[in-house]
């Protein structure tokens, strides 16, 4: 008996046929979108009356439109333009290949469409659009590496047509369709948490910070009511504030004893692991440079632009650990809450002061004199350690929600690896 080919590894109990390879063409009604000429022509837009003007930015990464549009069509430009119902497939076919082109989306309204992004009006046989949508998706994942173009890149309508899909019949497309249905409803529910913790969180630094101007903040735990002192970074941490090593290329490899801990595992407020591009710095090497190793619980800021002032309190990777010279490195100690200092130092507001000291050109960095010399109010140590619990606590939510929302994006990769050809 032949093996059965272009089923996939894992399906629905029931289902054996065969999944049958289409022509992009010969399954959708598909055309590209149209607005008028010139973009720029006011005529065209009308902020409070008009319709939404669907561009490849208000495409999310959610199979969804963003909630509004950045702008609205005018009844003048609306009869130039194409218009699309709730509930069709749309594609970008043009942009920047890491953010815009591939995006896919269900609308969610009515609306009218730009001419960079592709409508498929109709099908040709039975189609679940839910389905459709994933598969246009993957598709595009592949064919976007290979768009021409320079900064912006297109897909064009031609090359479009000759995509291969895999297809089952309708009744197995309805099953998967509603499966990914309810796991993309899930993912928005846990991005929607995030979003709202986020929010909490940024309202919360308004409130249980003193604002310009004022020495006390607008909310406080009960049992603290003194005025907050105003210090420099340097008298804050009591002048315990130094440099990474200077680390030179020669001194730099895939693999060693000590982990290099770069200014790009520094995220605002969290150390970002990128093992696959970690780099490491040898026992001789150490000893040669009397290199000073940097431990688990020490307070790192990068003092290199995009933004300078990031802060993180560096966990346990497994390894001995150094650091780069654009690191400013604190060692804690029982005059200031590490907690507070880094939730302090990731707030806008410090961000935005240490960002007007950045110097340079080509490599645009805070010097450490500079850095030292930022100044911010600061309770006692017993208010800082309560602000610290209260904020670490809050932080350990939103990761919790993060990883969450990580799993199941990973578990709907893997669904999707599995469950189509």
């Amino acid at each position: 008996m032949r093996e059965k080919q272009n089923v996939p590894k894992l399906r629905f109990p029931g289902f054996t046929d065969e999944w049958e390879q289409c022509r992009l063409i010969d399954i959708a009604n598909y055309v590209r979108g149209s607005f008028p000429q010139p973009y720029n022509n006011p005529e065209w837009f009308d902020e409070l009356n008009g319709m939404p003007f669907v561009q490849v930015a208000d495409i999310g990464f959610d199979l969804k439109l963003f909630a509004q549009t950045k702008l609205k069509i005018s009844k003048i430009a609306e009869s130039k333009s194409r218009f699309v119902k709730e509930g069709t497939v749309i594609v970008a076919l043009q942009g920047s290949i890491e953010k815009s082109i591939g995006r896919v989306a269900i609308t969610q309204y009515p609306s009218f469409i730009d001419r960079t992004i592709l409508i498929f009006e109709s099908y040709k046989i039975p189609m679940n659009k839910g389905l459709f949508a994933q598969l246009i998706q993957r598709l595009f994942q592949v064919e976007k590496e290979r768009a021409w173009g320079a900064t912006i890149s297109t897909i064009t309508k031609e090359v479009v047509n000759d995509f291969i899909l895999t297809l089952p019949k309708i009744e197995e497309q309805n099953r998967l369709g509603e499966m990914f249905i309810e796991l993309d409803r899930i993912l928005l529910l846990h991005q929607q948490k995030l979003e709202h913790l986020q929010e909490q969180k940024k309202g919360l630094l308004q409130k249980m910070f003193p604002r310009a101007g004022e020495s006390i903040p607008k909310v406080r735990f009960l049992e603290f009511d003194k005025e907050w002192e105003k210090l420099t970074i340097l008298e804050a941490v009591d002048g315990k504030i130094s440099d990474g090593d200077w680390i030179e290329k020669e001194h730099i490899f895939d693999e060693g004893e000590y982990r290099i801990i770069q200014t790009g595992n520094l995220g605002i407020g969290d150390y970002q692991n990128k093992p696959k591009s970690a780099k490491y710095f040898h026992q001789e090497n150490f000893d040669e440079l009397k290199a000073n190793e940097i431990y688990s619980g020490d307070i790192l800021i990068s003092r290199l632009a995009n933004p300078a002032g990031r802060t993180i309190i560096l966990p346990e990777t497994g390894f001995r650990m150094v650091t780069a010279v654009d690191v400013a490195v604190i060692r804690p100690n029982n005059k200031f809450d590490s907690y507070f200092f880094k939730t302090i130092m990731n707030s806008e507001k410090m961000l935005y002061e240490i960002r007007k000291k950045v110097t340079g050109t080509t490599h645009k960095r805070i010097s450490r004199k500079n850095l030292e010399q930022i100044s911010f109010l600061i309770p006692g140590i017993d208010e800082q350690i309560a602000i610290g619990t209260f904020f670490r606590q809050l932080d350990d939510l939103i990761t919790l929600h993060q990883r969450k929302i990580g799993n199941l994006k990973q578990q709907k990769k893997g669904l999707l690896q599995q469950m189509f050809v």
